[in-house]
């Protein structure tokens, strides 16, 4: 087999990703992609679907939701990631719902519980368990919305099962149409907290987002650096 076809096919198809995602960006076409740590308290609409991606230095993902379940979305994508200098192969399974999901609501309430079964290049397996609760409150007529995350981390690795509480909060301000800007921070436990920093663009209106966000660490070594994004959510089958 011919490696060398095979890489440069690879490289082919991210550099036409990024091409594709920097073009939807500057042309006049809501994404919501989920690179970000903090998540919203909000699914995808019954029986529709929504695909989320991004890409950037430190982690890949690919992340199909579904809503076929009344109530509950179940979302099974891959992922790659640096830690340390090694790569970690990572499939997601989860699931997710909300407790009060009318628009007349200013504030919603949800549960989130999944799993992620990682495996690196010296082909050891880790397993990682969480739930967390989203809090999305809405204020100065939807132009600003609060995001919270309270949660738990169970982990088990080569030094056997440890456990974390989770934390974040993400600011979102929608100044101008079809514009969104925010910034959120995560804390993993007592570990430094992470950031990110993010504009987004709704090409399609509900339907198509793009996204480029900055993510680091308050600890100078560990910066993750830029990300693109896209999110797509066709309308329900039925």
């Amino acid at each position: 087999m011919n490696f060398e076809i095979i890489s440069s096919f690879i490289n082919t198809k991210k550099i036409l990703i990024i091409f594709y995602v920097i073009i939807s960006t500057f042309v006049n076409i809501k994404s919501y992609p989920q690179q970000f740590i903090v998540d919203n308290a909000e699914i995808t609409d019954y029986n529709a679907f929504q695909v989320e991606a991004w890409y950037g230095k430190s982690s890949k993902w690919l992340l199909p939701a579904f809503h076929y379940f009344k109530n509950l979305e179940f979302t099974c994508g891959i992922g790659l990631e640096k830690k340390l200098n090694k790569e970690e192969n990572n499939i997601l399974i989860q699931g997710k719902t909300i407790f009060n999901s009318n628009d007349s609501a200013s504030a919603v309430i949800g549960f989130v519980g999944g799993t992620i079964l990682s495996f690196n290049n010296e082909e050891k397996i880790f397993t990682s368990f969480y739930v967390y609760t989203p809090i999305s409150i809405c204020i100065w007529h939807d132009k600003m919305i609060i995001h919270q995350n309270f949660g738990y981390l169970a982990s088990t690795d080569c030094n056997g099962l440890k456990g974390l509480f989770l934390w974040g909060s993400r600011f979102e301000i929608l100044p101008i149409e079809k514009f969104t800007f925010w910034i959120e921070v995560f804390v993993e436990g007592f570990s430094k907290p992470e950031f990110q920093i993010a504009i987004q663009l709704s090409i399609i209106e509900s339907r198509f987002f793009s996204t480029l966000s900055y993510a680091g660490n308050f600890s100078k070594d560990d910066d993750k650096g830029l990300f693109l994004g896209i999110s797509v959510t066709p309308p329900p089958i039925f």
